[in-house]
């Protein structure tokens, strides 16, 4: 077993089972939804929306004591964590240039991500304060890059819009945002909008399906053609809409301990 997480060392730390660490993809066949979710669906407001999550996330991450601190996806410390999204957006920004310069190949194939995470926050050099620093420039490049949400950009799954890979990554700061104030006694809840946009993505892209954890709920995200109503529909199944993507991600609901273990995200 991998220390800390209880699981067999053949899974990446802190991940559901087939999952990558920071991501809704698991290591399997092709999302059936990936390329029903038009770029254009929650735009502009994602990008701003994105914006905003990354202030929070930093101004919550900016203390002396707390780059060290662990975080609910073991072995990252809240170092780790932030040097994993700024990577991660590396990453994005990185793949939206060079698919304009008709690039348009899978970086790695979809069962790597979870190597490929690891091995981006291993290979990182730098304390916490670089760490935030790295995320700070590098979710600006890439948003900054994002000028046209049905562009298509590379993506490890094939060429995906824009908008969506937007969408990803406010999923990754919203759900690690929560991981984060889950390492400081806390839990973390994103603005309405951002929890409704995203329970509509998950809907789309990911057929309803939503693994959930022991420590999750066992509702699903239910269907909505738009992030209008989705706090009804998710009402009408029978959960909080950010439970359910909690739950989805392999989350304990908001209202649950902050010391639970987190097996995953989405992004």
């Amino acid at each position: 077993m991998t220390p800390g997480t209880g699981t067999a060392p053949d899974r990446a730390p802190g991940t559901a089972p087939g999952a990558a660490p920071g991501t809704g993809f698991a290591a399997g066949p092709l999302p059936e939804g990936l390329h029903a979710y038009h770029g254009a669906d929650h735009w502009p407001a994602s990008a701003d929306w994105l914006r905003d999550e990354l202030d929070r996330y930093l101004a919550a991450a900016d203390g002396p004591d707390l780059g060290g601190l662990p975080t609910p996806c073991p072995p990252w410390t809240v170092r780790d964590l932030t040097a994993h999204l700024a990577e991660t957006f590396r990453r994005f920004a990185d793949l939206l240039e060079r698919s304009r310069a008709g690039r348009l190949a899978a970086p790695f194939a979809p069962g790597e991500l979870s190597a490929e995470n690891l091995r981006a926050v291993a290979a990182f050099a730098g304390d916490a304060t670089a760490a935030r620093r790295a995320l700070r420039r590098q979710a600006t490049r890439f948003l900054d890059l994002a000028r046209t949400p049905d562009e298509l950009m590379a993506h490890q799954y094939g060429p995906i819009p824009v908008g969506l890979q937007v969408m990803f990554g406010l999923s990754e700061l919203a759900l690690h945002g929560d991981d984060l104030a889950r390492a400081t006694g806390s839990r973390y809840r994103p603005p309405t909008p951002v929890v409704e946009a995203l329970a509509s993505m998950r809907r789309t892209v990911f057929g309803l399906a939503a693994a959930t954890s022991s420590a999750a709920t066992s509702s699903a995200v239910t269907s909505s053609a738009s992030s209008a109503g989705a706090g009804d529909a998710d009402e009408d199944a029978g959960g909080d809409p950010w439970d359910l993507l909690l739950g989805a991600t392999g989350r304990p609901p908001a209202g649950a301990a902050a010391g639970v273990p987190a097996t995953g995200a989405v992004g």
